[in-house]
């Protein structure tokens, strides 16, 4: 795994993140449920969806944790599978992102671990 792939990862997570909140937009504007409930849903989503791109571990787990208890609730409540390929599509873009973001922030840990043991090697050989 490398900086790159991580990156990959997150950027799958936004684009997921873009589409949803696109696709939300255009299905309460077409059925006319637009109300200020979903307008709160979707700045919560966008704010969320900031911080995932800016490789937030906590925005990513609260991404995802959101987007299921807002779409798994009505779907375990109305026992209908509508809906459901989305649910899935989405929730793998979402675990990506996730997972992108956990690798991006070892990565980094790592090189940093790195320079600090290449900084005390060479100091202890001066």
């Amino acid at each position: 795994m490398n900086l790159q792939f991580a990156e990959k990862k997150i950027n799958l997570g936004v684009v997921g993140g873009i589409l949803y909140i696109f696709l939300g937009i255009i299905y309460h504007l077409i059925s006319g449920t637009l109300n200020i409930y979903i307008m709160i849903d979707l700045v919560i989503l966008i704010i969320f969806l900031i911080g995932l791109a800016l490789k937030s571990r906590i925005c990513s787990l609260l991404l995802f944790s959101y987007f299921l208890f807002i779409n798994l609730l009505p779907l375990l409540e109305s026992r209908e599978a509508r809906g459901l390929l989305w649910i899935v599509i989405f929730t793998y873009c979402f675990l990506s992102g996730i997972y992108g973001t956990f690798t991006y922030h070892k990565i980094q840990k790592d090189k940093l671990r790195e320079r600090e043991e290449r900084r005390k090697f060479l100091n202890q050989s001066r």
